[in-house]
């Protein structure tokens, strides 16, 4: 049997696998919805900054292994709250109009990150 090599059968290298960083989302976030990141982590409650830092909670939750506790802390919030963002996000992706049409690009856009190089 041969050794195993870091490449596919085809001969391309195999993408190496990063961690998604909370400052890979929020620079994502910031992109997206053309809000400067220090907005989303402020205490502004602009009802566009509030949607934008409910999908960075919602995916930093998702793609981090960080607690509930360091995420709020991150966004200047509580656990509920981000218990809550969570929540919403999750629960509105299928029908609520902005969120289904936002959610999969950004979901698309952090993915990505995953298989760039370090």
């Amino acid at each position: 049997m041969e050794a195993m090599t870091p490449y596919s059968y085809a001969g391309l290298p195999i993408a190496k696998r990063r961690a998604i960083s909370i400052e890979d989302i929020e620079n994502i976030i910031s992109e997206y919805f053309d809000i400067p990141i220090q907005q989303i982590i402020s205490k502004k409650r602009d009802h566009h900054i509030v949607f934008a830092r409910q999908f960075a909670i919602y995916f930093t939750r998702k793609y981090t292994n960080l607690s509930l506790k360091t995420i709020g802390l991150h966004f200047m919030r509580d656990h509920s709250t981000v218990i809550y963002s969570c929540r919403l996000i999750k629960d509105c992706k299928d029908y609520d109009p902005a969120i289904k049409e936002a959610y999969p690009i950004l979901d698309e856009m952090i993915q990505k990150i995953k298989i760039m190089p370090c």
